[in-house]
């Protein structure tokens, strides 16, 4: 009989193993220290993104895509899209990952390429009124005025019939 690792996940039963347990509590645990420190200022987020970077080192295999916003709203905007990419290529259906993707070519004033990455959310989940506001933004920005209105009223009554307040 061969004795299997204890750094093995789970087992062929699919019970989990002590170790892949206490991993998967060590990794919540960090996520949720990062969610309470990326609430806070500047400082705070560097703290958060080293949780999340812990979190990440446990399960390297899971997208992520809080460390890249962290990245994001530190103005490392190159290692943002680091993270963007490597979500994307871990989970290609996720809008929110493409999303991430165009916030960051956004503001790195790459227009063109932030109404890919939003179209392709938009392909998704077209029920996402914040997605079409984004849409809407890259489209005002390079100049096509007729479809960024579009784009509005779109997030305006997804908005409403979701009742959202806040892109109504």
């Amino acid at each position: 009989k061969t004795r299997r690792s204890p750094y093995v996940a789970r087992e062929e039963n699919t019970r989990e193993t002590p170790l892949a347990r206490l991993i998967s509590r060590t990794q919540r645990k960090h996520a949720e220290r990062s969610a309470i420190y990326r609430r806070r200022s500047a400082i705070d987020k560097k703290t958060a993104l080293d949780y999340y970077l812990k979190a990440y080192v446990l399960n390297e295999n899971a997208p992520n895509n809080y460390a890249g916003w962290c990245y994001y709203e530190l103005g490392d905007y190159v290692k943002a899209v680091e993270w963007a990419n490597r979500n994307i290529t871990l989970d290609p259906n996720n809008s929110i990952y493409y999303v991430d993707m165009g916030n960051v070519t956004n503001a790195l004033g790459l227009f063109d390429y932030t109404r890919y990455y939003t179209k392709k959310a938009l392909e998704i989940n077209p029920d996402l009124a914040s997605v079409h506001m984004y849409m809407g933004q890259a489209y005002e920005l390079l100049g096509d005025y007729q479809a960024a209105m579009d784009s509005y009223e779109t997030a305006s009554e997804i908005a409403q019939a979701t009742g959202n307040p806040q892109l109504d």
